[in-house]
């Protein structure tokens, strides 16, 4: 049986479409996997520099904790992330940090 090929894996979907990360972009891919709004955790200085989507790393992790992610038990952000939003919502803080 011959394997068929795709021309995009879903990972080549999601690098594509988050390389143009806008703020609109940005505000549904948070709430699709975190309930949250980008805008509270938007890097506004370097988000006018860049003319896209930059995202504020710390407040993320502040919330994080404050929600109950802590190193020692659940090792790093992104193992947190993975574990309790999925693969998709680490892959997108990923490429928001790109």
């Amino acid at each position: 049986m011959k394997k068929q090929t795709t021309l995009f894996s879903p990972e080549d979907h999601l690098q594509t479409n988050l390389e143009q990360m806008t703020l609109a972009n940005a505000r549904i891919e948070f709430k699709k996997y975190f309930d949250l709004d980008a805008i509270v955790y938007m890097d506004r200085m370097l988000s006018h520099i860049t003319g896209k989507y930059e995202l504020d790393i710390i407040k993320l992790d502040t919330y994080f904790h404050r929600i109950g992610y802590n190193e020692n038990s659940h090792g790093s952000l992104k193992n947190y992330i993975t574990t309790k939003y999925g693969i998709d919502a680490s892959r997108f803080i990923e490429q928001c940090l790109k």
